[in-house]
């Protein structure tokens, strides 16, 4: 990097401004205005240290609207969020022996908390998809039943409108209805004749009566398009059992606490109010006697309810500060090399009577104005990479404001300040304190005193780099992991298909309709196999009541009872599961009247009949006084190979599979599931045409591929592998440029010493090996550094990576060979120069 060599002086003409503030003022104007020449006569000088800036800034702006959104701003039009708590509800979980706390209660808990002098009022939601609309121009979108506190909790105001109170949430009462401020946008236009407009979701009418403040989400950060009367909705879509069965647990609770009452005095009085009422469970030993119920803070990333989402976005915020560190030590070595090439004129300034504060004061301008300049390209950048990492890695979060709002543009603000000051300290005071009578008595050949603290400088960013280089390598590999683990099922080019029925279909009809459906969907040229599932994986899961003979009563493994799917012959085809022993099911046992059978996975195999041959045993299925029809003995004719249930990452789980036709009809609709021969992607608008032809009483065929299913789940792994890597290759640009830098103006100042080695017989290739040695010195004490607080850190990490060790050793290695090519890299250009060096040319230039 060449550093300017314009005359201007690095200090002001000698003498003194005028006294007072307006002196002042136009001194400091006079230096701003040197600053802004001196830096547009040298553009690469200044581009380089702009563009450093820029990445810096631009990187924590970013993640700065990301952590603000997951960690520190509440849910907005919230009034006074500190005084709003969420009840968690923490226990035993018999299971696994272990204590959980958990945002899902029952409405009978909801009322138990409504007694509570510790709160001002009370509140529970419960979250649906919806589907508004029929057929092809259906959408599906997240709405939040509500009780008829809600609002008023949360202290909001409706835009236009009213918000519903306790008055319209009572059984019986006209569905009323709020809708989200940009649905009525988009889907209204804005217009205010909304107001008395009526939802069509298949539930109804339900008549709008308010509209939602701009970024209202409630008491979370996800999307809600539309807020109905919790008792009414709930009850029009699954009768009225969740009202009065403490073990439907579908409801989160908010609650405001009342004038002067601390969230511990709360804490106590609700965990009484809900061990009262749980009592009858708790004597029965149903349900845990040490239960306690937490108050924790709105913002659900800062309590125990943290995703893993806000968890690494934590760790991306302190990243991407390191981020900004680098920025600032390759530009305070920039700067720091152009005040060492300038020592000579400032010390005949200063010889001439100059201020020594007036030269500190010039090149910490600089440095600001440079830093205001990457602070102006960062907002492009954080814009650009704000909106990106919300749609790409943050789809699920609703984002009230554009990626650049206020509070951003005030973080841009500090950090262009912060990166000013702390890149421009050090040059300007290595370039205040010049000796004037050493520098005016020194030639060029003499080694700048600033050389150590240029050196220490890139072994800070090399270690800096090091770390994100580490973290970059195991989020990358964790995602890896997650991403070819074998989850016994390929899901590649399968698409999941769940029918959504008109209000009033009966079970006979909808399971007529989805077998009518199957046979069209097999005759597409693009399916290569179909089937059904009661029990479809990553979606839903069900249990009967299931019988062995000689066991006095079945297994149980801390993932629960075995989960039964009613499926057809094509099952195992489709999902690609391999059967290990015997056989699967076949067509002439999916029929009615045929002998029951059923396949086992190899867990259920081993638990349930340990060190014996499950094939040829019976299992009863069904019969509980809860369950319709009467009991089935199934012979197990075979088993197949383990595959995931509801989760990528979960213990062993039990699972059966049995020939739908057989009985278990009764207990629902099943869902499809599709093998195409191709992109699965392509194949949804033909699906969804084929099933909407297939005949009436179908309000949405929601088709997507079952890959998304499972997407939420990969998505902390994405965002820590992408957001890592692009800031570990991001310093890594940086250190190696700065490490460039440094050697490049060090071989430029040992002009003269390397002439002399040249002219007493050094070769080229020592000449060369001296510049490589001086370049892996450096980077090899900030690699040592940077593994050293790697290592440091690597146990807080690792409850975020999946099968890979913090201390992986493949990715230590990598980085530490990246790192070296790097350094060799830099080095490559001064140690050409090094040797093409004449050593007369030298002396004479000396």
């Amino acid at each position: 990097m060449q550093a300017d060599s314009s005359t201007n002086s690095p200090v002001p003409a000698v003498g003194a401004p005028a006294g007072g503030a307006a002196g002042w003022w136009d001194a400091s104007r006079g230096t701003v205005r040197r600053a802004a020449r001196r830096l547009w006569r040298a553009p690469g000088f200044t581009l380089a240290i702009v563009a450093s800036f820029a990445l810096g800034i631009g990187a924590n702006a970013t993640m700065f609207g990301v952590v603000d959104r997951l960690l520190l701003s509440p849910p907005a039009h919230v009034e006074d969020a500190g005084r709003v708590r969420r009840l968690l509800v923490d226990r035993l979980v018999p299971e696994t022996g272990e204590r959980q706390a958990s945002e899902v209660l029952s409405y009978r808990d909801y009322e138990d908390f409504a007694a509570a002098r510790g709160l001002a009022a009370v509140a529970v939601v419960s979250y649906r998809t919806l589907t508004f609309g029929r057929g092809a121009d259906a959408r599906q979108e997240d709405a939040a039943l509500v009780s008829g506190q809600f609002f008023s909790v949360l202290g909001a105001r409706a835009a236009l409108g009213r918000f519903f109170g306790p008055a319209d949430d009572q059984p019986g009462a006209a569905g009323v209805a709020v809708i989200d401020h940009g649905v009525w946008q988009r889907q209204y236009g804005g217009s205010r004749d909304v107001i008395g407009k009526t939802l069509d979701f298949g539930y109804g009418p339900y008549t709008i009566v308010g509209v939602a403040p701009r970024g209202f989400t409630g008491m979370d950060v996800r999307p809600v398009a539309a807020w109905l009367p919790l008792r009414t909705a709930a009850t029009q879509m699954q009768g009225t059992m969740w009202a009065t069965n403490r073990n439907l647990n579908m409801l989160r609770a908010v609650g405001r606490l009342a004038p002067g009452v601390d969230p511990r005095a709360l804490e106590a009085e609700a965990t009484t109010l809900h061990r009262n009422g749980r009592g009858e469970q708790i004597a029965a030993g149903k349900y845990d006697a040490t239960v306690r119920i937490v108050a924790a803070p709105l913002i659900a990333a800062q309590g125990p309810l943290a995703t893993a989402e806000s968890r690494v976005a934590r760790w991306l915020a302190g990243i991407s500060l390191l981020v900004l560190l680098i920025a600032c030590a390759n530009v305070a070595n920039l700067l720091l090399a152009r005040a060492v090439q300038q020592r000579r004129e400032i010390g005949i300034q200063l010889a001439l009577g100059g201020s020594r504060a007036r030269v500190l004061g010039l090149v910490l301008t600089e440095s600001l104005l440079l830093a205001a300049l990457g602070g102006t390209v960062a907002l492009v950048l954080a814009y650009l990479g704000g909106d990106l990492v919300r749609t790409l890695l943050l789809p699920e979060i609703a984002w009230p404001e554009a990626a650049v709002g206020g509070r951003v543009l005030g973080v841009i603000g500090a950090l262009a300040l912060f990166g000013g000051l702390a890149a421009g300290v050090i040059p300007a005071l290595q370039a205040s304190r010049v000796d004037v009578v050493e520098t005016l008595k020194g030639g060029s050949s003499r080694i700048s005193p600033a050389s150590r603290t240029r050196n220490a400088l890139v072994a800070l960013q090399v270690a800096l780099s090091v770390v994100l280089l580490v973290a970059s390598g195991l989020f990358v590999r964790s995602l890896h992991r997650v991403s070819t683990m074998d989850l016994g099922l390929e899901l590649d080019r399968v698409l999941f298909v769940s029918p959504e029925f008109e209000k009033g279909a009966s079970d006979e009809q909808e399971t007529a309709f989805v077998r009518g459906a199957l046979a069209r969907l097999k005759t597409l040229p693009g399916v290569e196999h179909a089937t059904v599932d009661m029990s479809a994986p990553f979606w839903s899961a069900m249990s009967l009541g299931l019988r062995v003979p000689g066991l006095d009563s079945v297994p149980t493994l801390p993932t629960g009872e075995p989960t039964i799917h009613a499926v057809d012959e094509d099952y195992f085809a489709t999902l690609g599961l391999r059967i290990v022993r015997g056989r699967g099911l076949q067509a002439t046992d999916n029929r009615p009247g045929a002998a029951p059978v059923a396949v086992v996975n190899e867990t259920m195999a081993r638990v349930v009949w340990p060190r014996q041959e499950a094939i040829g045993r019976c299992m009863v299925i069904g019969g509980d006084d809860d369950e319709p029809g009467e009991p089935l003995c199934a012979t197990v004719v075979g088993v197949v190979e383990n595959a995931r249930r509801s989760s990528l990452i979960e213990e062993e789980t039990m699972q059966y599979y049995f020939p739908i036709e057989q009985g278990t009809v009764e207990y629902g609709t099943p869902d499809l599931l599709l093998r195409t021969r191709g992109d699965p992607g392509a194949m949804i608008p033909v699906v969804q045409r084929a099933l909407l032809e297939a005949g009436p009483g179908l309000r949405f065929p929601k088709v997507q591929p079952l890959q998304d299913l499972i997407e939420p789940e990969i998505r902390p792994w994405k965002l820590g592998a992408t957001a890592f890597t692009a800031f570990g290759v991001l310093a890594l640009l940086v250190a190696g440029v700065g490490l460039y830098s440094v050697l490049a103006f060090t071989m430029a100042q040992r002009t003269f010493e390397l002439g002399i080695r040249a002219a007493l017989g050094a070769t080229g290739q020592r000449l060369r090996g001296m510049v490589l040695w001086e370049s892996l010195k450096v980077v090899a004490i900030g690699l040592v550094l940077g593994l050293a607080i790697a290592m440091a850190v690597a146990p807080r990490i690792e409850p975020l990576l999946y099968g890979v060790s913090p201390r992986d050793p493949v990715t230590l290695g990598g980085v530490a060979l990246a790192l070296l090519l790097v350094g060799a890299l830099a080095a490559t250009i001064p140690a050409r120069r090094a040797t093409s060096i004449d050593p007369s040319a030298a002396f004479r230039a000396e």
